[in-house]
């Protein structure tokens, strides 16, 4: 009984770690991209776009890039996009509903952690 105690304690502070890492992550990513932003934005008004800039101290370089990004493969995006192809509704819910059932689902035991507010 009490290695289960210490199991759940121990549960807890990792969860509490992780929640807090997950936070500082989250709002690194958000500073991150806010500098990239006036960085990138000073690069173009000088007419940086091509420069590759030397960062020596941080064994780095650094340099304006594109990146193709793609919108995710949603059930909307899916059912649009057979119905475009279909141009029939019903053949296209059809595709979806097939896809939906054939989808590998596998039951799966998990500790969930509710937080409870202070009164």
């Amino acid at each position: 009984m009490q290695e289960f105690k210490n199991d759940i304690t121990l549960f807890i502070k990792c969860d509490n770690i992780v929640k807090s890492f997950n936070e500082k992550a989250s709002a690194m990513r958000e500073q991150r991209d806010s500098y990239s932003v006036r960085i990138m934005s000073f690069m173009q008004q000088n007419d940086m776009n091509e420069t590759k800039l030397q960062l020596p101290r941080y064994n780095s370089t650094l340099k304006m890039g594109n990146h193709m990004t793609q919108e995710s493969i949603s059930y909307q995006f899916l059912y649009k996009t057979f119905l475009e192809y279909f141009r029939d509704e019903k053949q296209a819910e059809q595709l979806l509903l097939y896809i939906k059932e054939k989808r590998k689902k596998e039951p799966k035991c998990v500790l969930v952690r509710n937080i409870l507010k202070e009164k």
